[in-house]
């Protein structure tokens, strides 16, 4: 999307761009706000990288890696470098250098490797294709705990804290938290949650 586009230019590096066209209108298969699943999108993703490369990265943080997310899985990993290792010709390793991280982790850690604030702000992770943050959708969710944890702050069209995705997610928490299962929300996440939610309502809602 433009958008995208817009936030590459913005990089202090080269980047080469690829244009596949894949998600289209008429397939049913753009994603929205409300419906970010992109099926098949890392396997896609490798295999493209493949071409170029041996070690591909595909980005998975610490509570994605799990059975339910299908090319984010531990499985996925192992299998994908398989196939690819099989299908080039050549040892492919698909993994995720996040694998232990939180978002709110992987920011500080651009911020301490040189990535400045302004670099960051300049990215782009919301599904509305015509505003930079819309505020409704889960990844801008994500995003906004990460960077109010990290004291970068930003405009979103509306309130993340406050859109349909933030009940959901704090009520999954409460259950993971009073069973002790921690196989979809790790400790340090929901700890995460806490911290933020605390600091902007002064009594955490968990």
């Amino acid at each position: 999307g433009k958008k995208e586009l817009a936030a590459i230019k913005k990089f202090p590096f080269k980047v080469w761009r690829f244009d596949f066209n894949l998600l289209r209108r008429e397939f049913g298969n753009l994603p929205t706000p409300h419906n970010e699943n992109i099926p098949g999108r890392n396997m896609l993703l490798a295999t493209v990288a493949a071409s170029f490369a041996g070690r591909i990265w595909v980005s998975a943080l610490e509570y994605e890696v799990i059975d339910q997310n299908a090319d984010k899985s531990k499985r996925f990993f192992r299998e994908a470098s398989k196939t690819l290792s099989r299908t080039f010709d050549k040892q492919v390793i698909v993994e995720t250098p996040f694998l232990h991280m939180t978002k709110a982790e992987i920011v500080k850690w651009a911020l301490l490797h040189g990535v400045t604030k302004k670099e960051l702000l300049a990215t782009t992770t919301c599904y509305d294709g015509k505003v930079k943050n819309c505020g409704r959708c889960f990844t801008c969710l994500k995003r906004k705990i990460a960077f109010d944890l990290n004291g970068i702050s930003e405009k979103y069209a509306s309130d993340p804290y406050k859109n349909r995705y933030a009940p959901g997610m704090v009520q999954s928490m409460k259950k993971a938290l009073l069973h002790r299962d921690f196989r979809v929300h790790t400790r340090k996440h929901i700890w995460e949650v806490i911290k933020v939610l605390d600091l902007f309502y002064g009594k955490s809602r968990l």
